[in-house]
């Protein structure tokens, strides 16, 4: 929706996913550069994205809900069953010091990186490479416009399809 007039577009460009204030895009750079830097800390990687300190740490607890990195690999195998995708997938999360406080943030924070990564090796495996340099909103937008799924920030995982009932006069 458009802060300055309070509308919404009835036909999205592409490279605009519903519901946002921040792309996926941004969502996904900023993540990745947070995990795959072993220096990386959650203030200096939000001054460089323009952004809170907790939206990056909320944009990486949001990545690691929204999907399986095992069936993105396996997604990616059944396009190229020769792909070494599997060996590509961090197996840690690279630190200089420690990024999570508590075992479970410890396993959001792989599982980010890990989807990620996966994703970024899916979006490559394409017959036809994707057009948005994005993996991740690439991904979202597929799961979108084929399901009828939604990836709401505020909540992990993805919203149920809506119901769409017929359309047109009554008969």
């Amino acid at each position: 929706m458009c802060a300055a007039c309070g509308r919404s577009w009835t036909l999205r460009p592409a490279w605009l996913y519903p519901h946002r204030s921040f792309e996926p895009d941004v969502a996904e750079a900023a993540a990745l550069a947070y995990l795959s830097d072993p220096g990386a800390t959650y203030a200096a990687t939000a001054q460089a994205f323009g952004c809170a300190t907790s939206t990056v740490w909320r944009w990486v607890g949001w990545v690691a809900e929204l999907g399986e990195p095992a069936s993105v690999i396996a997604a990616t195998a059944r396009i190229d069953p020769a792909t070494p995708a599997a060996d590509l997938v961090p197996r840690e999360v690279p630190q200089d010091h420690p990024k999570a406080q508590s075992a479970a943030r410890h396993r959001a924070l792989l599982r980010a990186l890990q989807l990620l990564v996966a994703l970024a090796l899916f979006a490559r495996a394409q017959v036809h490479p994707p057009d948005d340099p994005s993996a991740l909103r690439f991904w979202l937008a597929a799961r979108f416009r084929t399901l009828g799924q939604l990836a709401l920030l505020t909540r992990p995982g993805f919203s149920p399809p809506l119901k769409n009932g017929a359309r047109g006069p009554p008969v």
